[in-house]
């Protein structure tokens, strides 16, 4: 299998990132595509992330009702031989709906990346954090950004995915300089 350059993949989670900001885009067109998209979403009640991938909506056929129609459906786990197929994630379209967090501006996260700070070291008093930003509650990730183990455990997503890549905090960064 021939892996896509790290540019074209990190333009696939833009686009996916843009087609799922636009409440206009009919997430049936994600049952057509073939790109490998892949996202983070928030585990409720905890600070984990769960990778999943191979994103499509939910059908019924017509004159049909099914409990998956109109959901944003995803695969997660690794699957295998002895465990079956990755399992599916039933994800309520709300998921693509913006919410206010309190985030650190861009200017103070370049000057973090810039002076080499570490990962497990406070960047700033989290009552100090006035800045808001508008996110969805699934976040595009290029491909690349995959890390094996969280293909079949949820991630601490302080620890584990800024630890393990660099290329993942590239492509937030960039993500949240392109949103509102």
């Amino acid at each position: 299998m021939n892996t896509p350059p790290p540019a074209e993949l990190r333009a696939q989670a833009v686009a996916l990132y843009t087609f799922l900001t636009d409440q206009a885009s009919d997430l049936r067109d994600l049952n057509r595509d073939t790109q490998t998209f892949t996202a983070l979403i928030a585990v409720p009640g905890t600070h984990k992330v769960k990778l999943v991938y191979g994103m499509g909506q939910g059908t019924a056929r017509i004159g049909q009702h099914s409990p998956v129609g109109n959901t944003l459906l995803a695969l997660f786990g690794e699957g295998g031989a002895a465990m079956g197929p990755p399992q599916v994630m039933v994800l309520n379209n709300e998921i693509r709906n913006r919410v206010r967090v309190k985030s650190l501006t861009n200017d103070l996260i370049q000057q973090v990346f810039d002076a080499g700070h570490v990962v497990d070291h406070q960047v700033a008093r989290a009552s100090n954090v006035v800045t808001e930003k508008s996110i969805m509650l699934i976040a595009p990730i290029p491909a690349y950004s995959f890390v094996l183990d969280g293909l079949n455990q949820d991630l601490d997503a302080e620890d584990s995915l800024a630890a393990r890549s660099c290329l993942l905090c590239e492509t937030m960064h960039y993500i949240s300089l392109n949103q509102s």
